[in-house]
């Protein structure tokens, strides 16, 4: 998995280019705002109620 910036990314969704984009922020705060057609996984809820795999870190 590869890091990209916001400008990075900002450019390619307004290319239409294919990009999966995790959102991993509290139900709450996607709430407020989303990117669209991001996926959305509630990480500090896994974690605190110790879901299986939910401790694993990501390499940027």
């Amino acid at each position: 998995m590869k890091a990209t910036d916001v400008d990075t990314l900002r450019e390619w969704l307004e290319e239409n280019r294919p990009v999966t984009v995790l959102d991993i922020r509290t139900d709450e705060d996607r709430g407020q705002w989303a990117i669209p057609g991001s996926i959305h996984l509630n990480a500090y809820e896994a974690l605190r109620v110790g879901e299986a795999g939910a401790n694993r870190c990501a390499v940027t």
